[in-house]
């Protein structure tokens, strides 16, 4: 038997004062890290400043499992 993670996904629920937002993480096997920002619609956010202040923090938060 054979079993391989090809991807391995990650998702935040971020609040800010203006909006609610998620975060996917994807992970490949490649250790390539694929991250995607999404309004409470659903629609692409395509900010570069609010992601990288959300990856900031997340890198902050301890590791393990939920809470």
């Amino acid at each position: 038997m054979k079993i391989e993670i090809v991807e391995q996904t990650i998702v935040y629920n971020i609040e800010t004062e203006n909006a609610n937002y998620t975060l996917f993480v994807s992970e490949n096997d490649n250790s390539y890290c694929n991250y995607e920002l999404v309004d409470e619609d659903g629609n692409p956010v395509n900010d570069e400043d609010l992601l990288e202040q959300i990856t900031e923090e997340i890198n902050d938060m301890p590791l393990g499992f939920l809470k």
